[in-house]
């Protein structure tokens, strides 16, 4: 059972390194709990592309993406109509990254964190 988080993004320092996390993927449970992902960012990894990164890694490791990419180009698949529904919830996942990503930045703007 998760109360909502506090905030979204929060800093602290490593030896003076800044140090980020932030939550994504918020959703109000019908008993008023919340339901979230919150990522932790390697010390001094910080920007657009390396937010996106690990909201992508949160949900798809190495090994899955691999399997996924290497599932879309085998045209010989008996099950493809599966793997287009896997492929494409993939790129949903990368689409809200990027958006979460662009939400997240702007906070840390308007917070100067």
């Amino acid at each position: 059972m998760k109360e909502k988080p506090a905030e979204t993004v929060t800093l602290v320092r490593m030896y003076g390194q800044p140090k980020r996390s932030f939550v994504v993927n918020q959703i109000q449970i019908a008993d008023g709990t919340w339901y979230y992902e919150e990522i932790e960012m390697p010390v001094n990894v910080w920007g657009r592309d390396a937010i996106i990164a690990a909201i992508v890694r949160a949900h798809y490791s190495e090994d899955k993406m691999e399997s996924l990419i290497n599932n879309h180009f085998d045209s010989d698949d008996e099950e493809a109509e599966e793997h287009a529904k896997e492929w494409k919830e993939m790129q949903d996942w990368r689409k809200k990254a990027k958006t979460w990503a662009d939400e997240i930045l702007n906070i840390c703007e308007e917070s100067n964190i």
